[in-house]
């Protein structure tokens, strides 16, 4: 519908086009105004995330079926490395902030990660090996230390490249960022278990070919870096702002117990400021009253952890077929980050709109219980089919190279056949 009475008047279409080619020319020039040096360090993000996630996808059923672990020796290792992989960030963000700066910090790190891979890729190879799980398990705690130097600095890294007119990119850029952290994750959760089943290593499941393939994104993100090098806004190390918490908490301490602070103190914190600013020490004390919130953070993140070890191996106990697709039982961990990709647009689109359209808007801590209760019932689901499992009970294993099945079937109508494999100690007794 025209907009004025006179013919050629603009019409709302008209209007919406030049809105949306003003959108696409705002979009197109961001792009452009992006320093160049973002889009190494972005290739990067996406090789080392691929390439993490990718062998930790397979872990646990490499652990347990290629270097024969039992469930729970395989479980525990899944769990040290992930634990390690994180921990380890708080060291790697020190050495960045007070010793190496970022740079040098991603970079060394990045060459230790690619020969772990390189060396767990070799020694996953049955004649180099002998299956003895020496090798890989030295590879996989060299390749946690360097994903938890890296996870702290490459976002940080990443924001240096920006000037300080270019800080309304930053949004955009750090969504960019965590876009690729979470296409990377799906991309090698869903086709990373088929490499494993679909290559064929001596009638068993490759894993070399899989540790090769995410050896090469890894060595990939490697030269992506050192390509960018001449590109970077290099910033000298200026601190590390948890040694900071540290060396204030520790003089207060001190002048608490020597009795050398101010006379009056609100806050054990204020002994503190004979030497440290006031501002320091307040914040100090707020990030401690923040800290109780994140008291049941780590019951949650044991919980979610679950989805590569417990429920990977409840899976490998259940049929995947689904009628002219198989899923496999690793790829159930896909399931997350694509859910995470559709269901934040979801809630912050339209489910949280609703609450508080209804008068009833969800807080921060209310959305966090929520997020708690819902993962508790997911672990009752998981109890419920676990049990399921044991009272049908787990057929044979699926046969390898050079096996078969036999089944027999006894017309009778109350009579029972037992047989046994003496070469796999499985034993079935079945009615008829």
């Amino acid at each position: 519908m025209n907009t004025s009475l006179g013919f050629g008047g603009p019409t709302s279409a008209d209007e919406d086009a030049d809105k949306a080619g003003n959108c696409c020319t705002k979009t197109k020039n961001w792009f452009t105004q992006f320093p160049k040096a973002t889009w190494p360090i972005l290739t990067t993000e996406f090789g080392e995330r691929f390439s993490y996630y990718g062998i930790k996808t397979v872990l646990v059923l490499y652990l347990t079926k290629d270097l024969m672990f039992n469930k729970a020796n395989g479980k525990s290792i899944y769990h040290a490395f992930s634990m390690t992989s994180y921990f380890t960030g708080v060291i790697g963000a020190m050495i960045a902030d007070s010793w190496l700066g970022k740079y040098r910090t991603i970079a060394y790190t990045l060459i230790l990660y690619s020969i772990a891979e390189i060396f767990l890729t070799l020694t996953s190879v049955d004649s180099i090996s002998q299956r003895n799980p020496v090798g890989p398990l030295i590879s996989l705690f060299a390749m946690a230390i360097a994903c938890g130097n890296i996870k702290p600095c490459l976002a940080a890294f990443g924001g240096d490249q920006f000037r300080k007119d270019q800080e309304h990119l930053l949004e955009l850029f750090f969504a960019m960022f965590y876009a690729s952290v979470n296409v990377g994750a799906v991309l090698c959760m869903w086709f990373i278990p088929m490499v494993r089943t679909d290559v064929q290593c001596f009638g068993r499941d490759c894993y070399p070919v899989v540790f090769a393939v995410n050896t090469v994104l890894i060595v990939v993100a490697t030269l992506s870096l050192f390509g960018g090098k001449k590109l970077y806004t290099l910033k000298p190390p200026a601190g590390n702002v948890m040694i900071r918490v540290f060396k204030i908490m520790g003089h207060a301490i001190s002048n608490k117990r020597s009795g050398s602070g101010p006379a009056q103190c609100n806050h054990w914190l204020d002994n503190a400021s004979d030497e440290y600013e006031q501002k320091e020490i307040n914040d100090i004390k707020l990030l401690l009253r923040v800290l109780k919130m994140y008291i049941p953070l780590p019951v949650f993140w044991a919980l979610f952890h679950q989805q590569g070890s417990s429920w990977t191996l409840q899976a490998e106990q259940m049929d995947g077929d689904l009628g002219g697709f198989t899923i496999r039982s690793d790829q159930i961990q896909a399931l997350n980050p694509i859910l995470v990709l559709i269901l934040i647009p979801l809630y912050d689109g339209v489910i949280y709109p609703m609450f508080e359209r209804c008068q009833m808007p969800l807080s921060a801590l209310r959305k966090m219980t929520g997020g708690l209760v819902l993962a508790g019932i997911a672990f009752v689901i998981c109890a419920f089919v676990q049990i399921q499992i044991q009272t049908i009970g787990e057929g044979p294993a699926t046969p390898g190279a050079g096996q078969t099945t036999m089944e027999f079937i006894n017309s009778a109508r109350v009579q029972s056949l037992s047989t046994e494999s003496p070469s796999s100690g499985w034993t079935s007794n079945t009615e008829r």
